[in-house]
């Protein structure tokens, strides 16, 4: 039985994890990135939100919005 893994963590079909996943596992994310990985994660939710409630949806485009102006003060 074969296991398949996400092949961005793989160099090729042996299954085994790449150098660059194996010493990024333990790398902190800098300010940026979270808050890049925030704005992408409240975008998705209020495009999901968007097909039921509206209001709602709006809500989180503006919190999305003030972490875009963070993301633009730090660089």
């Amino acid at each position: 039985m074969r296991i398949l893994i996400d092949s961005k963590h793989c160099s090729d079909a042996s299954g085994l994890p790449n150098k660059k996943a194996m010493f990024g596992l333990f790398k902190k994310k800098s300010e940026k990135e979270r808050l890049a990985d925030e704005y992408k994660m409240l975008m998705e939710k209020a495009h999901k939100m968007s097909h039921s409630n509206r209001k709602a949806a709006d809500k989180l485009m503006e919190e999305a919005e003030n972490v875009a102006k963070k993301i633009d003060k730090l660089a």
